[in-house]
């Protein structure tokens, strides 16, 4: 099977997993949030934000040389192995220690036994991370599908369990042990992998070499996401951590649920044909073009259907999260474009430049939301969006000289989804305006609609090339199962 089938494939069961796990966990917040409300949600989130921020340093950091690596020896994956626990073990230590500190900081002494206990979710994350890698290395993403929607499962029920027996902020703590355990203990029962000490100098070497560039990028990478939350929780305060917490959540939950699976496969099929000398940059336009028609428009219409979905999902003591989420969906907008260019950016073995344009990124995103936090959390997302859209051109270069082809039909290419987009949201919010005295669930359900009416006419007389390839995408995957 070709790599582009195996993409292919590999994409629907991805896309099944993580729909999965996306839907546990999506109504396990919804519950759980509804239960601690808004201030005691902001405190768990105050740790969660450490300990989440711990599991992808050691999840997505050293054991992608197992992905991007050319000529795979069994010394390279015990030395990943190995490197991985030791990540894990200090950034563990670092999170246990530091608890007290960090809880003094937000001014919340409960987030320091928090921290402590969450922590042990990163030292979960590590033991799993090399067979995790050398499934996405052989583009094996049946088990990975399935691991996804287990975890997300068992943790929702434990989660949701603590929250009704009245475990407050521990809630989250005891969802994210469970999820991890079962992640990765279902993992070692089915891969046979096992760590040895079969690692050489030259093994150490290869593997340090890339590690920690790949650390620094992704460092950058998890601070600029996790950032904001700091932030809010710091100089603005529990309350208003909870509110960001949820909006960001559904945000975030949509860019993943419609770019993860398609970066989780596509990082080592661009590997694979950059190995192979295919044209990577090829494959990465196609995904765009494919990815743009569908994340511009579900993102724009989370934003136009803000309000009615917080009252109805947590009712209207959470109204206050719903401009917030509005702006944030300009957030999400921009991530499901770079997060697939940072997986392109690793495959091509490409981390130095990378880390020093997401530094900057950051630094600027920081500096503006501490700057504007004095007017409250809905001047922080927007402090936020503005820096996004300030540091792109430094990304869009790095792709530029990844490609070797200029940016601008690229990035024109997103303009026509773009537009449709707006014309839908636009026809959405005027739809809620129009029926605002009916109950929210039934102005929502109007306004999806009149959106998604108004879309699939958009596309069929403006986009009905770019439906027909992303089509023919969809088709291939099926066949492929």
């Amino acid at each position: 099977m070709s790599v582009k089938n195996r993409l292919s494939s590999g994409v629907a069961q991805m896309f099944g997993g993580i729909w999965v796990e996306q839907a546990f966990a999506a109504v396990a917040m919804i519950l759980i949030a509804r239960q601690l409300g808004a201030e005691a949600f902001g405190v768990a989130t105050m740790a969660m934000v450490i300990i989440v921020a711990g599991e992808v340093l050691v999840r997505e950091t050293v054991s992608e040389f197992l992905i991007q690596r050319s000529e795979l020896e069994d010394g390279h994956k015990d030395a990943v192995f190995w490197s991985v626990t030791a990540v894990a073990l200090a950034i563990a230590g670092g999170v246990f220690f530091a608890a007290p500190a960090i809880a003094g900081l937000y001014g919340q002494a409960e987030v320091a036994p928090l921290l402590q206990v969450g922590a042990l979710s990163i030292l979960s994350v590590a033991l799993a991370a090399t067979p995790i890698a050398l499934l996405r290395r052989e583009l094996a993403f049946r088990t990975l599908a399935i691991r996804s929607g287990l975890g997300a499962a068992v943790g929702g029920v434990a989660g949701v369990t603590a929250a009704l027996m009245g475990a407050g902020p521990w809630s989250l703590i005891v969802q994210r042990l469970a999820q991890a355990l079962a992640n990765d203990g279902l993992i070692w029962l089915v891969h046979p992998f096992w760590p040895r000490l079969r690692a050489t100098s030259a093994h150490w070497r290869d593997v340090a070499a890339f590690s920690w560039r790949v650390l620094g990028v992704r460092a950058t990478e998890v601070a600029a996401v996790h950032t904001p939350s700091a932030i809010i929780g710091v100089f603005v305060g529990p309350a208003a951590l909870g509110y960001y917490a949820v909006a960001w959540r559904f945000v975030d939950t949509l860019v993943f649920l419609l770019t993860a699976p398609v970066r989780y496969v596509a990082q080592p099929a661009f590997a694979a044909l950059k190995r192979g000398a295919g044209d990577p940059a090829h494959l990465l336009s196609e995904i765009s073009e494919a990815l743009s028609l569908v994340s511009f428009a579900s993102l724009l219409g989370l934003a136009a259907i803000a309000e009615p979905l917080i009252v109805t999902f947590f009712g209207p003591d959470w109204l206050a999260a719903a401009l917030p989420l509005q702006i944030l969906c300009l957030v999400g907008m921009y991530y499901s474009i770079e997060r697939l260019h940072f997986s392109f950016c690793l495959a091509l073995g490409v981390t130095s430049t990378l880390f020093y344009v997401s530094l900057f990124e950051t630094a600027l995103s920081a500096a503006m939301m501490i700057a504007f936090s004095r007017f409250g959390l809905p001047a922080v997302a927007l402090a936020l969006a503005a820096s996004l859209v300030i540091a792109w051109p430094l990304r869009l270069w790095v792709i530029k000289r990844l490609t070797h082809a200029p940016i601008a039909p690229y990035m024109a290419s997103y303009l026509p989804p773009l537009l449709a987009a707006v014309l839908m949201a636009g026809a959405a919010h005027a739809a809620i305006q129009y029926f605002g005295n009916a109950a929210p669930l039934a102005a929502m359900a109007i306004a999806v609609g009149v959106g998604v009416t108004l879309y699939a006419a958009l596309c069929w007389t403006l986009l009905r090339a770019r439906v027909g390839r992303a089509w023919a995408l969809a088709r291939e995957a099926r066949a492929q199962g």
